[in-house]
């Protein structure tokens, strides 16, 4: 056990004799203990938030809102089709082609394409908020997010599916160890006619604990397909405390996702 002792100079002493029984010395001393308890609560905190920050535990630009897509007559409103890194959260399995679109901003670009489109282009609604994607965009393809989760954790789900040529057309939503791994189906969503379906429902992670990807997938067609907007995945929050001069837990070290020493309900 270690003790301590508090040094006092004659200079401190004399001025708490000055000031009276007003503010007394144990009042002088107990303020600075409790700076010093602020100090190192500060300290441990900046070294927490890091470690959260590897973790990705939300989805993020659910219903497609970014970027703004601008049209050149907001009553027609736009589409285009622009590489993953232009669309905060999400990225696609879509080959490297060229993109096309109406929209004065941003531009239709080349590379890996997700399709956005703004209310009310072709006469089409949002299901919710002014912008929307397309799962067909020049090929049929998986856009997905990547998020850690823990073994037999259950999250909830809601998404809007809409068809876009009033035809049968069918999406899975599933989930994979990588972009194209091997798929889990989730649930699979088949949707005609031109109104928003709403999926939902509950899914139980068998694990193992890990960074999974979650995403959408068009099952077929190819240039044209598969509205999809209102995304809603619940996961419990956590936090992560991570000793400073250790790189992996004791029991069984997870490279690619930490792992969870204390959840916050």
């Amino acid at each position: 056990m270690k003790f301590w002792r508090e040094e006092i100079d004659s200079a401190e002493l004399a001025e708490v004799v000055h000031k009276g029984p007003y503010e007394s010395f144990c009042e002088k001393r107990a303020a600075s203990r409790a700076v010093s308890w602020f100090l190192a609560l500060i300290a441990v905190l900046m070294f927490v938030v890091p470690s959260q920050a590897q973790v990705q535990r939300s989805f993020i630009n659910q219903g497609f809102e970014q970027p703004v897509l601008v049209p050149s007559n907001a009553a027609n409103g736009c589409y285009v089709q622009v590489t993953d890194g232009t669309v905060p959260g999400w990225s696609t399995t879509h080959p490297n082609v060229q993109g096309s679109g109406n929209c004065t901003s941003p531009s239709a670009a080349s590379g890996a394409l997700i399709e956005l489109w703004r209310a009310p282009f072709n006469g089409v609604t949002a299901a919710e908020g002014s912008q929307f994607a397309e799962l067909n965009a020049e090929r049929a393809s998986r856009l997905y997010q990547t998020v850690c989760l823990v073994a037999g954790e259950q999250f909830a789900y809601r998404f809007s599916h809409r068809s876009r040529s009033g035809g049968n057309e069918v999406a899975d939503f599933n989930i994979a160890p990588t972009a194209n791994g091997t798929r889990t189906q989730i649930v699979r969503s088949t949707v005609s006619g031109s109104a928003w379906a709403n999926r939902t429902g509950t899914y139980t992670f068998p694990g193992p604990s890990g960074v999974q990807t979650l995403g959408f997938e068009a099952i077929g067609g190819t240039t044209a397909g598969n509205f999809l907007d209102n995304i809603q995945i619940t996961l419990t929050p956590y936090l992560e405390f991570v000793p400073g001069n250790s790189s992996a837990w004791k029991a069984s070290p997870q490279p690619t996702c930490p792992r969870c020493a204390w959840r916050a309900f």
